[in-house]
């Protein structure tokens, strides 16, 4: 049983034929599943023969959703063998795709190419999403902190630059309220992504999206910081 070399890494499953997949794929995984070898990107998979069906219809199943893997079932007289190869594309996620299948603890349960293709690209999302909050953020934070750079910098420069540092002074509030909002939805995304995948955010989006959320209070609060920050500057 072959695929076209030509198939995207990519998952076509639903989220309702994911949910019903993963617990077909745990259920078979846990029932008949005997052991299994890995040689680079080729995955052997031996199951108990009374789940010659259940393997089969697995195999169709994943062949359907992940045109990108290559399947081949066989009996020995003993195990119903399926031998299970990836692309070089897929090579940088292949081992989560293959864990998929031999039921590792660190993988969870899922499709076959759910990292390749359902769970990649909410991670890369979510990556996308904590950054802009971030910088939305930060932006929010940057325009705060203009109306103390009157009592920070020299005459000269501030002659110059006195009237940028006045309308982005003015414009704080839209840009807070704009950034509030930002982390707010981010983390919305985050955690709906988290909840459809069933993986937990990377660290990097959670420190990301932590970051933006210090930075947006940080915004929030500039009334009650301003005046302390303004006499220690005068003083």
């Amino acid at each position: 049983m072959s695929t076209l070399e030509a198939a995207p890494v990519a998952c076509s499953l639903t989220p309702q034929d994911y949910r019903q997949r993963i617990a077909r794929m745990r259920d078979l995984t846990r029932d008949a599943l005997r052991t299994h070898e890995r040689e680079d990107l080729t995955l052997r998979l031996y199951y108990a023969r009374h789940a010659r069906s259940r393997v089969a219809a697995m195999v169709r199943d994943e062949e359907k959703c992940c045109a990108f893997l290559t399947f081949d079932i066989r009996e020995d007289g003993v195990d119903v063998i399926v031998t299970i190869k990836a692309p070089e594309e897929a090579r940088e996620s292949v081992d989560m795709i293959f864990e998929q299948f031999t039921g590792a603890e660190s993988a969870g349960p899922s499709c076959g190419c759910a990292s390749s293709g359902s769970a990649s690209r909410p991670a890369s999302s979510e990556k996308k999403v904590a950054a802009t909050a971030a910088v939305t953020a930060a932006g929010a934070v940057a325009c705060a902190a203009c109306c103390v750079l009157p009592f920070a910098l020299p005459a000269a420069i501030l002659a110059s630059v006195g009237g940028i540092i006045a309308w982005v002074d003015r414009i704080h509030p839209i840009v807070t309220l704009v950034a509030a909002l930002v982390v707010g939805a981010a983390w919305g995304w985050v955690v709906l992504q988290s909840v459809l995948t069933g993986r937990r955010p990377a660290y990097l989006t959670i420190a990301v999206m932590v970051v933006a959320s210090a930075l947006a209070s940080v915004a929030v609060s500039w009334p009650v910081l301003k005046a302390p920050i303004i006499r220690v500057l005068k003083g």
